[in-house]
């Protein structure tokens, strides 16, 4: 009677450091980490931290340990932002809204920031936040929001105030009424 398992396990002809090679090249291309690029996001391969090639379809792999991905959107995406600060009338204010971010030149962004929509959106908040600090509150209310991007690769749309939130003080009601004048 045959021993089943031997069959099984060891087929005739096979040797260990061919099983061992199949190992090792199978966790070779698991650490690449292999992925697909669709046609909603481009992939940048970085070393490091520097940009070696841009995917914007189709298969990608990287050097483990040496190269990293950084996923970048090809369409505009609306990213939030939250600022807060105080007017130049002694007011606080805080505004929350909107304002959509497209990156488009994916070799460009990746030079200028690890992480370029949150820089984008950064820059919006730092934008309003010297807006607010220098303005008073009927002059940020009527201000024209467009907002330029010094980023590089990265275009930003005109931000979108959803909610502006006034503390209101018997300072800054006097503030408005003199502006309304």
């Amino acid at each position: 009677m045959t021993n089943l398992a031997a069959t099984v396990f060891d087929p005739p002809g096979a040797h260990p450091w061919a099983v061992l090679m199949i190992l090792l090249l199978l966790g070779a291309v698991a650490a690449a980490e292999p992925r697909v690029a669709g046609s909603d996001r481009q992939v940048v391969v970085l070393r490091a931290g520097r940009p070696r090639r841009v995917v914007s379809s189709g298969p990608v792999l990287r050097l483990p340990l040496i190269e990293r991905y950084l996923w970048l959107p090809t369409a505009p995406t609306r990213q939030h932002f939250f600022v807060a600060g105080r007017t130049a009338d002694g007011a606080e204010l805080r505004l929350a809204g909107e304002v959509d971010v497209q990156v488009v030149d994916p070799w460009q962004a990746a030079t200028a920031a690890a992480d370029p929509v949150q820089l984008a959106v950064d820059e919006v908040e730092r934008a309003l936040g010297e807006l607010i600090a220098t303005s008073s509150v009927a002059d940020v209310a009527g201000a024209a929001l467009d907002v330029g991007c010094a980023m590089p690769g990265v275009r930003i749309g005109t931000p979108r105030i959803g909610t502006a939130e006034v503390e209101l003080t018997t300072w800054v009601l006097r503030a408005v009424a003199d502006q309304a004048k």
